[in-house]
């Protein structure tokens, strides 16, 4: 019997073999680098408790409505301003399930649909940092929320394209899901920096979701450290009264 032996080396080509080791070490680092910045279980773990429970209530203590919200300071927390535009006392409650009270509304934005509020009794250091640059159209994304029924809920997506409002200004549309109870929740980067304010749902054919920008909210941020900078000032002036 004759057995035929195909010898490996006829076929050896060098050109070949450095162009496919070349591109191998290319998709390796490719990988590893997106894998780098994407957020595991741990990392999510860690960011929602930051995250809290916004819950509102008239002036017989009855509730109002439920909402989210986030650390952006060891006392401040961002929500929308809808969730307690109507508030006669607002609580927070922590990942922790521990209940605290807003002691005062430091800043609004009535067009960002933004309220910056600051905790009685409450210093932690899960805070989130606000990103200052615009998220491309495509990036991957989270939402970290409190939907009714579902809460610290974690939804994935992507950014879409900015809209720009008559009325309310811009706002960033994402593919993670907004429900009732969502609004004030974080939209994060694979950075874990926050991107963008969840804020409203567009019932339509393509139901729509949207967050305010990030850049509104270092905005507001601005403007409330310029204030409270002032108040002091002012209150270190000696008296002109007579």
């Amino acid at each position: 019997m004759k057995v035929c032996i195909r010898s490996c080396a006829s076929t050896y080509d060098p050109v070949q073999l450095i162009t496919g080791l070349m591109a191998a070490v290319l998709v390796f680092f490719a990988v590893s680098h997106v894998r780098a910045h994407e957020l595991n279980n741990k990392r999510i773990a860690s960011l929602k408790r930051a995250v809290v429970i916004v819950t509102t209530y008239d002036n017989h203590g009855c509730p109002l409505l439920q909402g989210s919200g986030f650390f952006i300071a060891p006392d401040r927390i961002v929500t929308n301003l809808h969730v307690i535009s109507h508030a006669n006392e607002i609580h927070i409650e922590t990942f922790a399930r521990k209940i605290f009270s807003v002691q005062t509304i430091i800043a609004t934005d009535v067009g960002s649909d933004l309220a910056l509020l600051q905790v009685k009794g409450l210093r932690t250091n899960d805070v989130l940092q606000v990103e200052s640059a615009t998220p491309a159209e495509g990036e991957s994304i989270i939402l970290l929320s409190n939907p009714q029924g579902s809460h610290w809920k974690v939804s994935h997506g992507r950014v879409g394209r900015l809209w720009l409002f008559d009325s309310i200004g811009s706002r960033l549309q994402i593919t993670a899901d907004i429900f009732p109870g969502s609004s004030g929740g974080p939209v994060l980067n694979q950075q874990g920096q926050v991107v963008g304010i969840a804020v409203m749902r567009m019932d339509s054919a393509d139901d729509l979701n949207f967050a305010v920008p990030a850049g509104n909210l270092r905005t507001l941020q601005a403007s409330a450290s310029v204030a409270g900078n002032r108040d002091k000032a002012i209150a270190s002036q000696p008296s002109q009264l007579q």
